[in-house]
């Protein structure tokens, strides 16, 4: 499991233990594939991202409603996710709860976030349609750093993401935009809990 999605999932699980009662149908902490039009840097606007690991996580500046924020890399979430305070401060519309969002360790009412701007520089720019609201303030706790956007499995799903760790710099791009050298080899990511083959010893 992802390190941003077990902190996730303690987080969930603080909330919920201090939730009054359950709703009677949980949804699943997951979203349907994104569709919005994306505008991406090109070949003359694209620069690589800085980023930071905190406590584990890959952390970055992202843009969201004209405000620079710190947001998590995470694909195991199944679904970006905005904090629910930061998303009312910006002014943007929040919907009521529809259902909980869940994991295996608890659940926490889910809201929805309407049209958000959202803009990685170097990147692309997008307005995203609905993301899922949630309280982030245990991950930012845990993480040290104020985090207000969780770039989830469904922005993975629609770009590629190359992250370069010695140089702290990653690069995002559309989908199948990565060309590997012929001498880096590709390896297929299988099973839900995403792993590769690999002989150690013979074995």
């Amino acid at each position: 499991m992802p390190v941003l999605t077990a902190i996730l999932s303690a987080a969930l699980l603080a909330q919920a233990s201090a939730s009054p009662t359950p709703r009677a149908e949980p949804v699943p902490a997951q979203s349907a594939p994104l569709t919005l039009t994306m505008r991406f840097a090109g070949r003359e606007g694209e620069r690589p991202i800085p980023f930071e690991v905190a406590k584990g996580v890959v952390v970055f500046k992202v843009k969201i409603a004209g405000r620079d924020v710190w947001a998590g890399l995470d694909n195991g979430a199944q679904g970006s996710l905005i904090d629910q305070t930061f998303a009312k401060e910006a002014g943007l519309r929040i919907g009521p709860p529809e259902g909980d969002i869940v994991t295996l360790t608890g659940s926490v009412p889910k809201r929805r976030v309407s049209n958000v701007p959202l803009s990685i520089p170097g990147a692309f720019e997008a307005e995203v349609p609905a993301l899922a609201a949630m309280d982030l303030s245990a991950v930012s706790k845990i993480v040290g750093k104020k985090i207000d956007f969780v770039f989830g499995a469904d922005f993975f799903n629609i770009t590629t993401v190359m992250v370069d760790a010695s140089r702290g710099m990653m690069r995002i791009g559309p989908r199948g935009s990565a060309r590997l050298p012929p001498t880096i080899p590709v390896f297929t990511v299988v099973g839900e809990q995403p792993h590769i083959e690999a002989t150690i010893n013979g074995e």
